[in-house]
C-alpha cells in the first residue's frame, strides 16, 4: 500500500485516500469512481463558502408599490372553481355499472364522449377567470396597506416550496400612472399572480416560515363586515 500523503485540505485529503486503493477489476474502478464522486461531493460541501442555491422569486418588491400608493382599491371575492359540476355527464359522478349488466352493455354499445366544461358565469362576471362572487370599492385603509407588505414580506423570506393547486378567494384593483393593476391572491396555496393591463406580470411565491406567513384574515375581515358573499373556506 502506498503510504499517505500529506494533504493540506479535504479535497485533496480524499482524492490520496482514493490513490491508496488497488484496481482489480472494471467493477471495482466504477465502484470506486461512484464512491470518490460522492465523498468529493460531501467534503464540498462541508468546506467555507459553500452555500446552498436557493430560488429566487418571480416579483420584485417594486411591482406592489402601485398598491401601496392607490387610494382607491376594488376589493374582489372570487370563487376558487370556475368550473360547473355537471353530474348528469360526469362519468365519475356515480358508481360504474355492474360487468355484464343491461347498463354496461348499453355503455359499451353506445358510448357517450364526454361533455364540454362549462363555465359557471361568462368572462364579463369574472376576475382573472375566477367568478366574481362580490365586489367592494375602497378607499385607501392601513389594512390594504398591511395586506400588501405582508404579502412582500412572505415572499421576501419564501421557503421555495410551491403547491400544485391554486383556488384563489381573493383579488385586488388598484389604478396607477394610467395602469390597471391586478392581483389574485390564493392563500390556501401560498400564490398570488400579478397582472398589469390584463397582462402577466410576475408570480408572488410567499410559502414561508409561521413568523412571515401572510394570512387571509384581514380581507376577509373587511369582506364579511361588508356583507360580502365569499366562497367556502377551504
Amino acid at each position: 500500500m502506498m503510504p499517505l500523503r500529506r494533504v493540506g485540505d479535504p479535497l485533496t485529503f480524499a482524492l490520496a485516500m482514493d490513490s491508496t486503493h488497488t484496481e482489480c477489476s472494471p467493477y471495482s474502478r466504477v465502484t470506486k469512481n461512484i464512491g470518490r464522486l460522492i465523498l468529493v461531493g460531501f467534503i464540498a460541501m462541508t468546506l467555507p463558502g459553500h452555500s446552498e442555491t436557493k430560488l429566487g422569486n418571480e416579483y420584485k418588491s417594486e411591482q406592489l408599490l402601485p398598491y401601496l400608493q392607490a387610494t382607491e382599491w376594488i376589493l374582489y371575492s372570487l370563487d376558487p372553481d370556475p368550473w360547473l359540476q355537471d353530474e348528469v355527464n360526469d362519468p365519475f359522478s356515480r358508481p360504474a355499472p355492474l360487468p355484464g349488466s343491461d347498463e354496461a352493455k348499453k355503455a359499451a354499445s353506445h358510448p357517450r364522449p364526454p361533455a364540454e366544461p362549462q363555465r359557471k358565469v361568462p368572462p364579463s362576471q369574472e376576475f382573472h377567470e375566477y367568478p366574481i362572487l362580490g365586489q367592494l370599492d375602497m378607499k385607501e385603509t392601513d389594512k390594504l396597506r398591511y395586506v400588501i407588505k405582508a404579502l412582500d414580506v412572505a415572499g421576501q423570506n419564501w421557503a421555495g416550496g410551491v403547491a400544485g393547486c391554486f383556488s384563489p378567494r381573493h383579488g385586488i384593483r388598484v389604478m396607477k400612472d394610467g395602469k390597471t393593476h391586478d392581483l389574485v391572491i390564493c392563500y390556501e396555496c401560498s400564490r398570488a399572480y400579478l397582472y398589469v393591463d390584463g397582462q402577466d406580470a410576475g408570480t408572488l411565491h410567499f410559502a414561508t416560515t409561521p413568523q412571515f406567513q401572510a394570512t387571509p384574515y384581514p380581507l376577509d375581515g373587511i369582506l364579511r363586515r361588508a356583507d360580502i358573499k365569499r366562497a367556502p373556506s377551504h
